[in-house]
């Protein structure tokens, strides 16, 4: 394995491990358009690690499948991981994701200290959850598309 700068035709610049100029190991890729990957490369895909995304949200998990032909990220249609999305408005989300989407289980931490944990439908809210605001009232129950379908506040 050797360790050193490739640059790819697409523009893009891969510095770190890689074996007769195929990324292998761990390395980062900047691509012409800003966006970032950095991480256990295989076979030029980054499979672990982190991805900055041009709107300055950060993926960091693992199981990240990526199309190099497009120079964009996607997660393996229909397939899902688990990782931590910090996005620029100081949200973060850790849990489930299906195609970059906040799926199924997880929890989202927001800027102001409120916290929600439970299901989650297309990245919002949607299912059993609950949702615990600064200063300690609570929302327990069911949820759709982000609004809350219970009986109240308590707390």
């Amino acid at each position: 394995m050797e360790k050193g700068r490739l640059v790819f035709p697409s523009g893009a610049v891969y510095e770190g491990q890689h074996v007769n100029g195929v990324p292998q190991g761990k390395g980062k890729e900047t691509f012409p358009d800003g966006m970032i990957w950095e991480g256990e490369f295989v076979n030029s895909f980054i499979r672990k690690g982190k991805i900055h995304f041009l709107d300055g949200d950060v993926y960091e998990g693992d199981d990240i499948v990526t199309d190099s032909a497009s120079l964009s990220y996607v997660f393996k249609k229909g397939s899902s991981c688990k990782g931590k999305m910090y996005f620029k408005n100081g949200s973060i989300y850790e849990g489930t994701f299906v195609e970059l989407k906040p799926q199924r289980k997880g929890k989202m931490t927001f800027p102001d200290g409120t916290v929600y944990e439970g299901d989650f439908k297309e990245g919002k809210p949607h299912g059993k959850g609950k949702k615990t605001y600064k200063d300690g009232k609570v929302e327990e129950g069911k949820w759709k598309n982000d609004e809350y379908k219970g009986k109240g506040l308590f707390g």
